[in-house]
């Protein structure tokens, strides 16, 4: 909710994160962006990309999520001091 929250995007598909960003009135809640599945203990089936969460902890003064597919980039990131969230959906090829 620019200028009072974050000027950020967050994207999930887990119900309860939902519910908890919905909640804060620091964000607005922007309705279904698109669909995926859900990992297994971070895990994709085999005909699915594992989307990547990184989170930057409010670095260079604004708190920012990035989403990747490429285990390096995500490596490179965490290297760079941002925070991996995890494998938090599965895309399609």
């Amino acid at each position: 909710t620019p200028p009072a929250g974050p000027n950020s995007h967050f994207y999930t598909i887990d119900p309860a994160e939902c519910a908890k960003v919905k909640a804060n009135p620091l964000w607005t809640y922007e309705n279904l962006a698109f669909n995926a599945d859900a990992p297994v203990a971070e895990v994709c089936a085999t005909d699915r990309f594992p989307v990547i969460r990184l989170y930057n902890d409010g670095m260079g003064g604004q708190a920012n999520h990035r989403f990747t597919t490429s285990r390096n980039e995500a490596r490179q990131m965490h290297a760079n001091g941002w925070i991996v969230e995890g494998n938090v959906f599965c895309a399609i090829p």
